[in-house]
């Protein structure tokens, strides 16, 4: 992800400058024809079979706008420890057929309010 697309998506987090660093792991083995996008969000629902996860969020550069979407979720232990509702930095893997799927869900840095 550009430099200045991490400063934008952290600063629109609210994340201080000095956190606007914070990146992915890259996901190992993708299918040649996937795309790796990441965004700023909020969980709206978790299905209860835990397969699908629903964000809102404020537009995904180079993919979609402003709206809400739902992502295939791979595995349990990604969505361990969140609810709907929480505020959330996610990436997403869409295959070449359109298929969306959960890459990582991390909560956005907290800014450090240790008033000087």
């Amino acid at each position: 992800m550009p430099f200045r697309t991490r400063i934008f998506l952290a600063l629109l987090a609210g994340a201080p400058l000095a956190s606007v660093a914070f990146s992915f792991a890259p996901r190992p083995a993708l299918a040649c024809g996937s795309d790796i996008y990441s965004a700023p969000g909020h969980i709206v629902a978790i299905a209860a079979d835990g397969s699908t996860i629903t964000f809102a969020h404020g537009g995904i550069e180079g993919y979609r706008r402003a709206g809400e979407l739902q992502a295939r979720i791979r595995s349990s232990k990604q969505i361990q420890g969140f609810v709907a509702g929480d505020a959330v930095l996610f990436q997403l893997v869409v295959e070449e057929d359109g298929r969306i799927e959960l890459g990582d869900l991390r909560r956005p840095p907290t800014p450090s309010g240790g008033g000087r």
